[in-house]
């Protein structure tokens, strides 16, 4: 079972990332008339692509997590500390839909967006320093995603406060 460990854990994004999507259907995601009416900016995708991307950032968030798990396991200085960011950065990302789409406060999801894209920069490093594996690689598109959705929930925010 302690071998195992890891990979049940590299499921809790998967798992949790897809209830709060399946959940956020329920007020309509990128697709309710609320989100439909905000002034957004020209950069922004179609709805269809949010759910692939965030399904595959899971994925290699989860598989990212592996090694440091097993670093933890192992008892290697740093790894709990990791894992512990991973975990709150997790949480942060998964509030941040609700925050949006249900409570409709962009201003609020925008500094949780600030403080998910700095505990992503953070957990790069960390990752970087528990393991001899490269997986904080797998953290660079998550990164890169979540500064162009910080990009969008910004813009949005400006558009909102010249109104």
């Amino acid at each position: 079972m302690k071998r195992a460990l890891p990979y049940l854990f590299a499921l809790l994004p998967i798992v949790l990332g897809s209830l709060v999507g399946w959940l956020s259907m329920g007020r309509g995601g990128a697709k309710n008339e609320w989100y439909k009416k905000l002034e957004k900016p020209a950069w922004t995708p179609p709805p269809a692509v949010f759910g692939p991307v965030w399904s595959v950032l899971y994925v290699m968030l989860g598989i990212a997590s592996v090694p440091v798990f097993q670093a933890w396991q192992s008892g290697v200085p740093g790894a709990g500390a990791a894992l512990l960011t991973f975990v709150a950065s997790l949480a942060v990302n998964l509030a941040w839909t609700p925050t949006f789409f249900a409570l409709q406060r962009p201003d609020i999801a925008l500094a949780l967006i600030l403080v998910l894209l700095l505990s992503i920069f953070a957990m790069m490093v960390m990752f970087a320093r528990v393991t001899r594996s490269r997986s904080w690689w797998l953290l660079v598109p998550y990164a890169v995603w979540v500064a162009y959705a910080t990009t969008l929930n910004a813009s949005i925010v400006h558009a909102a406060s010249r109104d």
